[in-house]
């Protein structure tokens, strides 16, 4: 790598570090390294899921993900809105924040809503991340709060 090479990357990473840094939310999941986010947002008309995942994971696909809800009565797989997924990555700190969303649909609501989720299962590419929820409270809150 050239010398200019090296001053982006570094400068880069710094503005990465400072957003990891000064990153906020609320956790409803997490496990060993990873912390799980959501919110819901409406983007013309329509409703959204948007998940962040704190940790170490450093992907970049144009192929969106999977994320499987188990709950005390099955499970719930779901194929991601987003498409591009693009870590924002600190070599520094050796954490990122991956965001992604999915479309708010009736049954995720009603999963939410009235099933006790244990877990989620994030599948990127060829990373698999098992997430106990932990305050599944505040993910039924959102619902209650935008639905």
């Amino acid at each position: 790598m050239n010398l200019l090479g090296i001053i982006a990357d570094r400068d880069l990473d710094k503005i990465m570090t400072e957003k990891i840094d000064q990153f906020q939310g609320q956790i409803i999941g997490e496990n060993e390294g990873f912390l799980l986010f959501a919110e819901i947002y409406a983007f013309n008309e329509f409703e959204y899921l948007k998940l962040r995942l704190l940790g170490p994971l450093k992907v970049q696909t144009f192929d969106g993900c999977q994320i499987t809800f188990f709950s005390d009565q099955g499970e719930l797989g779901m194929e991601s809105d987003t498409m591009e997924i693009d870590t924002d990555y600190s070599k520094k700190l050796k954490v990122g924040i991956t965001e992604f969303d999915f479309d708010l649909e009736d049954e995720l609501i009603d999963v939410i809503e009235n099933q006790k989720i244990s877990s989620v299962q994030i599948s990127i590419r060829k990373s698999k991340l098992d997430i106990p929820i932990t305050n599944q409270n505040l993910l039924k809150s959102l619902m209650k709060i935008e639905g």
